[in-house]
């Protein structure tokens, strides 16, 4: 079964976050909700790629100059100190460190660390772009499909969500098919994530459906294949989408459910359509309709079985169910 017996989630977070004095004053960005809700579920490996780099604590706060493509990291106060060089060689090396965590939360406006927000200043000292940080840009880099988020996202409902959703799939697929890749073990996973590629994006869904149905295995396919599953998953979800899905699960039941019940959850998500409740409510209910009508299939959707701490941790996954996850 997809979720039997998985190792626990494992993060890659940005030091500051947890509270170690790392910053460029020695003054630390303790996360709340990073610390206190978060860490009870998953493993972190702690890393200040400034710090770890040799750059010490205190030292002259840097930033990113020039080129948005290319920029380089340079001393604020001093701008001959040029530390590019030294951030770059640390992102390389960083690979094996960092090979087996299943997402990176970052420091928001980092110029090592920032997933998407660092200021970038042109040679007048004015800020003209925003992006990603070097150590950040490494990290993309060497792990193109790594879920990433940084501590201000995390803050946001929907971009929390979809973090998680990603992290746990990401893991599931090291585990179960990075590792040893085999079709047996590809369509396991296809069949266990067809209905949440369908919430993100109906092209992707069709697009994976149809690769896997001219499989051949070999090292492209699986690369092929990883692209285009986890660029699906990165698509953002809409109600409509999640209308789309769970009008595909309520159809399983046409056979076997009495029309009262299917009735009733078909009303279910008609108010999740309006608005008028919340996602976790009808999928509780479509999961208490499987347990009086088991269907196997539906069993093995990490959309409506969850792992236990991916429930927990995402938004709309609740845990109102007494039956186990998919696993």
């Amino acid at each position: 079964m997809i979720n039997a017996h998985l190792p626990r989630v494992v993060l890659g977070v940005s030091s500051c976050l947890l509270g170690q004095r790392v910053r460029y004053d020695g003054a630390a960005r303790r996360d709340a909700y990073i610390v206190d809700t978060l860490a009870p579920y998953v493993e972190f490996v702690p890393i200040c790629p400034e710090v770890e780099s040799g750059m010490g604590v205190p030292r002259p706060p840097v930033q990113l100059v020039g080129d948005p493509a290319q920029p380089r990291m340079l001393g604020v106060a001093e701008p001959h100190a040029d530390f590019t060089t030294r951030m770059l060689h640390f992102g390389a090396t960083a690979g094996a460190r960092i090979g087996y965590i299943s997402g990176y939360i970052f420091k928001s406006r980092s110029p090592s660390c920032a997933v998407w927000d660092a200021p970038i200043v042109a040679v007048d000292g004015s800020v003209h772009a925003y992006g990603a940080g070097l150590f950040a840009r490494d990290i993309v880099k060497h792990c193109p499909h790594l879920p990433l988020q940084d501590e201000r996202g995390l803050q946001a409902t929907e971009a929390r969500d979809q973090f998680f959703e990603q992290v746990f799939s990401y893991r599931r697929w090291q585990v179960q098919v990075a590792r040893a890749p085999t079709l047996a073990a590809l369509r396991e996973f296809h069949v266990a994530h067809k209905y949440s590629v369908l919430a993100h994006h109906q092209d992707g869904y069709r697009g994976l459906g149809r690769m896997l149905a001219t499989a051949t295995m070999s090292p492209a396919f699986i690369a092929c294949y990883a692209a285009q599953f986890f660029a699906a998953l990165r698509k953002p979800t809409t109600r409509a989408s999640h209308v789309n899905v769970l009008q595909h699960l309520a159809g399983y039941f046409k056979k076997t459910a009495p029309l009262a019940e299917r009735q009733r959850v078909l009303e279910l998500i008609s108010s999740y359509h309006g608005g008028l409740i919340e996602l976790g409510v009808v999928l509780h209910a479509v999961r208490a309709l499987n347990a009086r009508y088991p269907n196997a299939y539906l069993r093995k959707q990490t959309y409506l079985y969850p792992e236990a701490d991916e429930a927990v941790l995402r938004t709309n996954a609740t845990t109102e169910h007494s039956d186990a996850p998919a696993g």
